[in-house]
């Protein structure tokens, strides 16, 4: 007759963080969770305005990338990259150089920024924030912040800032993970014009005047390059959510379309002439007030 062990061997409960974590990467292992990443060209691989460079504050970039600064010189470019040099085999193609130099004023900064739409957004929820960066010399830090903006028109609530911290980079490229509630809206009130938005803002520099909102990061003249930024429900960091380019072009498309002309002629849409006097010409209806 066999013998069966008369106990079992003890082992350490697992703390429902672990589960619950464990459960999030299971499934988006087996589902892949389409949809997850609310932010749009994260992988900066649409560039409907070009590669830059983009120097004027307040300017796009790479679809739905702006670029913001005070004091010194801040450009940023759009830059292609080594099939394979991204870490976690990464298929992303191009990334945002962010160059800063110049600063030394407690009032200057610079950072990018995506305005996700929907102030709805996340709301009340724990998130992951990830992206791949690297540093071109030493070892700058990228401050992360959220911003909940609740529209214009009308008596809408005030902002709601929310600092994340901040991440070291080194020279190598590297995933990095930020884990964050998304304050609730519960209360709030909406504007009237329908332009409400959650904001990330990755800052790259920021002087003592921005210091709790930037992760105390300080006045930093570096190259800092960026790619692969994604935004999701839940405490674990899944994998990039890569979208074909057809799709990801039509969710740009969404509020920016580039339509180019010859010399001489300004480009207003896009249509047909059916004689040699007339035609009719139309554009795609940008289904949302939040620019980008």
């Amino acid at each position: 007759m066999p013998n069966f062990p008369t106990s079992l061997p003890s082992a350490t409960p697992a703390t429902h963080g672990e589960v619950v974590g464990e459960v999030v990467a299971m499934a988006s292992a087996l589902i892949g969770m389409p949809g997850r990443n609310v932010v749009r060209n994260g992988d900066m691989s649409i560039a409907q305005r070009g590669n830059g460079s983009f120097t004027t504050t307040g300017v796009y970039t790479a679809d739905g990338w702006t670029k913001d600064h005070v004091g010194g010189t801040h450009t940023v470019n759009r830059t292609t990259t080594a099939p394979g040099s991204l870490p976690g085999g990464s298929a992303a193609s191009a990334v945002l150089d962010v160059i800063t130099s110049g600063q030394a004023a407690a009032g200057d900064f610079s950072s990018i920024t995506q305005r996700v739409e929907s102030v709805r957004t996340l709301a009340g929820q724990q998130a992951t924030l990830s992206f791949i960066a690297y540093a071109a010399t030493g070892t700058p830090k990228i401050g992360v912040e959220v911003i909940q903006f609740f529209g214009s028109g009308g008596s809408p609530s005030s902002l709601v800032l929310t600092a994340m911290g901040a991440v070291t980079l080194s020279t190598t490229s590297t995933r990095y993970t930020v884990a964050l509630t998304v304050p609730s809206i519960a209360g709030k009130t909406l504007g009237t014009n329908g332009d409400d938005r959650l904001q990330i803002n990755l800052w790259t520099s920021a002087g003592s005047t921005f210091a709790a909102r930037a992760g105390s990061i300080g006045i930093q003249n570096s190259t800092i390059s960026i790619t692969d930024v994604q935004l999701e429900a839940g405490p674990v960091a899944t994998p990039f959510e890569r979208l074909p380019q057809q799709t990801q072009l039509a969710w740009c498309q969404r509020y920016f379309k580039a339509i180019t002309a010859p010399a001489g002629a300004f480009a207003f849409g896009s249509g047909f002439a059916y004689a040699t006097t007339g035609g009719r010409a139309g554009r795609s209806r940008r289904a949302s007030a939040t620019p980008a």
